[in-house]
């Protein structure tokens, strides 16, 4: 799985790996 399928999947893993704020910047 690609880490755009665990975001999807587990939002608990953006949380876990710091991407929360950075998919926010990307939506944006």
């Amino acid at each position: 799985h690609s880490i755009a399928d665990l975001v999807k999947a587990r939002p608990n893993v953006r949380h876990l790996l710091g991407l929360d704020e950075m998919e926010q910047e990307r939506v944006a």
